[in-house]
């Protein structure tokens, strides 16, 4: 690949423009491409700097950066940019923002919570680790681990609704809980689950939260390391998930 050399105080060379607006109009978030661009080490144009959400929104709102690349490109991008201003991702009739898995998702590198950012209209959730700090895998963990919530949601949805059918649980507590306290977990576990086929956020996040998930996601392997503790008998259930 040939690449052009930025001079001092120019913007970033014409290659990386055309790739911010293509990896944008293909529906990649600022906060994905800006990742990309520094783990490929991509010069921002400025000595010394790295590249941010901020930094990306400027080269897509330039008109100079917009005449670099092909028309239909810069017209999308526009086009989004004007369709979030009318009506913002991802909010709630109260402003918030909704993350159905806030406070069960783990990086596995870390063992750290990963935060809900939001992309192109969809949650995300990132691991964004500070240079220098220790980390619990010492293999590579890199500067910002991304994985979308529905690329978690659809398989963990289905192995739920596998594992938690009330004849499994029963069977699997025979000799362990009563008859009643296993029917009882059976009960909770099945109306948990069926909330998940809803479309309510909340009613999803308060459902997972009832199952007592405990996430992981393995960003090299793309696996969900998945730890389900159903009350009242305290039944742990576990699986590892091809995410």
């Amino acid at each position: 690949m040939t690449t052009e050399p930025p001079q001092p105080g120019a913007g970033p060379p014409a290659h990386v423009v055309r790739r911010i607006f293509h990896e944008y109009s293909r529906g990649r978030g600022l906060q994905t491409i800006a990742a990309g661009l520094n783990e490929d080490d991509i010069p921002k144009g400025q000595r010394g700097s790295t590249w941010t959400k901020s930094a990306v929104r400027a080269v897509l709102l330039n008109p100079r950066c917009a005449a670099l690349v092909p028309l239909g490109d810069a017209e999308h991008v526009r086009n989004l940019f004007a369709s979030r201003r009318l009506n913002p991702p991802g909010a709630s009739s109260s402003g918030r923002r909704l993350y159905v898995l806030r406070g069960l998702l783990r990086c596995a590198r870390c063992n750290r919570l990963m935060e809900g950012t939001w992309n192109n209209g969809e949650p995300y959730y990132r691991c964004r680790f500070p240079a220098g700090r220790p980390v619990t895998d010492p293999g590579h963990h890199s500067h910002n681990v991304y994985v979308r919530e529905r690329r978690v949601l659809g398989p963990l949805t289905s192995w739920l609704h596998s594992v938690c059918s009330s004849t499994r649980l029963t069977q699997a507590t025979t000799g362990t809980a009563s008859p009643e306290e296993s029917q009882e977990m059976a009960t909770r576990a099945a109306h948990h689950v069926r909330a998940l086929d809803g479309s309510d956020p909340r009613a999803q996040a308060e459902a997972l939260r009832g199952l007592g998930l405990r996430l992981a996601y393995a960003d090299a392997e793309r696996l969900l390391h998945v730890k389900a503790v159903l009350e009242p008998v305290q039944f742990v259930v576990k699986e590892t998930l091809v995410l």
